[in-house]
């Protein structure tokens, strides 16, 4: 009897020339159809006046800063090491004593941070902050 051989061999290939394209594709997919949870941060209402209430000049010690870095209280140039002294005596003579802290929304944290420091030494708790922000025009 004749045995008869096969002539072809047939090898089992996975065509994988086109395998890069579906992935890309399917992660181009992905990437489009993913919804990217935005941070929402703390859920924060701040309050709102109703009403203002002036204060009287002596309870109030305003202390404003520009964009330069120039500092004065009640109108009077001062540097950063003098707020804690005059504060301190201020604090002695009108313990009701409320400190406004105005300053141009362009000053660096770092002056606002030493005033800071500064009146916490000096122990005025009692305080108001108010930024002016940059009228149009003005630069």
């Amino acid at each position: 009897m004749a045995r008869f051989e096969r002539s072809i061999v047939t090898e089992s290939n996975i065509p994988t020339s086109s395998m890069a394209d579906i992935a890309f594709l399917l992660l181009i997919f992905f990437i489009v159809t993913t919804i990217f949870r935005i941070e929402q941060g703390l859920p924060i209402v701040l309050p709102r006046a109703e009403a203002g209430e002036k204060l009287p000049r002596q309870h109030l010690a305003n202390i404003y800063i520009d964009l330069a870095g120039d500092i004065s209280i009640d109108d009077k140039l001062i540097h950063v090491t003098d707020i804690e002294p005059l504060l301190v005596t201020k604090l002695q003579e009108n313990s009701q004593l409320v400190v406004g802290l105005k300053f141009d929304e362009g000053v660096p944290y770092r002056t606002v941070d030493q005033c800071l420091q500064q009146m916490k030494s000096a122990n005025a708790l009692n305080t108001a902050f108010t930024v002016e922000q940059k009228l149009h025009g003005r630069h």
